[in-house]
């Protein structure tokens, strides 16, 4: 079996982003913990965002931690507000209580996700530029 191998390269860029979205959104110590990587996967996804699930928090005395895996190849095809948006619904799976979990697609995630778009529109187009520059720059795969 010879399979492909998938690379992962943390993304400052990325990271840098979902720090600006973070303070527009007020979620600044959700987003503390969360970083960002850019993969090489084959998968169709555009994104996909992972928690570190208890028992590996505390065996590794630590709390909950947050990774946003874009997948570069399909990410890259996207337009501006399509990245910002895609960033959006990986930080709505983030419950507003992070202890590692998931939220999958529900009420609360739904609400979530309208309440994020509505403060980024709100932001100005300042802000989605500068979005838009940063998510613009590839990561080094």
């Amino acid at each position: 079996m010879c399979g492909r191998v998938v690379r992962y390269a943390r993304w400052g860029s990325g990271e840098e982003a979902l720090r600006i979205l973070c303070g527009v959104l007020g979620l600044g110590d959700v987003c503390s913990r969360v970083r960002v990587v850019a993969s090489t996967s084959s998968s169709g996804a555009l994104a996909r965002v992972w928690g570190l699930h208890r028992v590996f928090q505390e065996a590794m005395s630590t709390g909950p931690i947050y990774v946003v895996e874009v997948v570069w190849r399909n990410f890259s095809e996207l337009g501006c507000e399509e990245r910002v948006d895609v960033l959006l619904h990986e930080l709505a799976h983030i419950p507003s209580r992070p202890r590692g979990g998931v939220r999958p697609h529900n009420r609360a995630f739904y609400r979530s996700l309208e309440l994020y778009r509505r403060a980024i529109r709100r932001a100005g187009p300042g802000v989605v530029e500068k979005l838009c520059e940063l998510l613009s720059k590839p990561p080094s795969l």
